[in-house]
């Protein structure tokens, strides 16, 4: 078994072994591509599964993430086999009021790497967020920092927003919109040109997206495709510009799925 699949494996027999205080929501991905702060992480050249494991610590605001991807084909292609990638969050959500807060810690790990586990393929970051889920669009603010000194400190501002409908038979159809505003290094994104770097330090909008999702309730699981439009503006790291995906997902919550 490779050994970015043994991590994957090990993360959900961690997460099963847990007690049963709180909710673990465990899904599936299956997507056209894989967009990271604009970055499309295979170049376009595979389809890509995603798993994710979430386990939410009851009423505590506590809540731990892990998610792997993983390239579909291709996997001769030096980017494919170079992206695939381990992550794990921990994260505490609190309201005040109206307004909801939430701070964490996120780890990047990718497995494929020559030298893995080292300084070249870790990431940690930093993260917090506010927002306002009473008002129209439920903006949301969030700002991640890394917390390695690696070419300078990257820091990754958004700022997103949606808006719910509960359809017919309970169907939830979600219309959502972001914006990502980068302050990068040129070691933090792949070289698909094969051209030399010919920048220190970049600061652009990296990420424009949206997004039209729609989530049905099959007993204990929810599936839900999503259609995503990513445009950025930064051509250094999204030389194509535009790309509209899509993905599909099924999930299942235990002990069962909040109605």
């Amino acid at each position: 078994m490779p050994r970015a699949a043994r991590i994957v494996a090990a993360c959900f027999l961690l997460f099963a072994s847990l007690p049963a205080h709180g909710q673990v929501m465990v899904d599936g991905t299956v997507a056209s591509d894989y967009i990271f702060r604009g970055v499309n992480m295979y170049n376009g050249v595979t389809p890509v599964f995603i798993s994710h494991v979430n386990w939410t610590m009851g009423e505590s605001g506590l809540a731990v993430n892990s998610w792997g991807y993983f390239a579909m084909t291709n996997r001769v292609n030096s980017w494919v086999v170079d992206g695939d990638e381990i992550d794990v969050t921990v994260d505490y959500t609190r309201g005040f009021g109206n307004w909801m807060s939430r701070v964490g810690i996120f780890h990047l790990s990718l497995p494929r790497l020559e030298g893995w586990p080292s300084e070249g393929t870790t990431v940690n970051e930093a993260y917090v967020e506010v927002g306002r889920p009473d008002w129209p669009g439920m903006p949301v603010v969030s700002v991640s920092y890394e917390l390695k000194d690696f070419e300078d400190h990257d820091t990754y501002l958004q700022l997103r927003g949606g808006h719910e409908m509960v359809l017919e038979g309970g169907t939830l159809l979600y219309l959502g919109a972001s914006v990502g505003f980068w302050s990068y290094g040129s070691g933090s994104v792949p070289n698909f040109t094969d051209e030399e770097y010919y920048w220190n330090r970049r600061e652009e909008i990296s990420d424009i997206n949206l997004e039209v999702a729609t989530t049905v309730i099959l007993e204990d699981y929810a599936l839900t495709p999503r259609i995503v439009m990513t445009l950025s503006p930064d051509e250094v790291i999204n030389p194509d510009q535009m790309i509209v995906w899509g993905s599909l997902t099924l999930a299942r919550a235990f002990p069962g799925m909040k109605q």
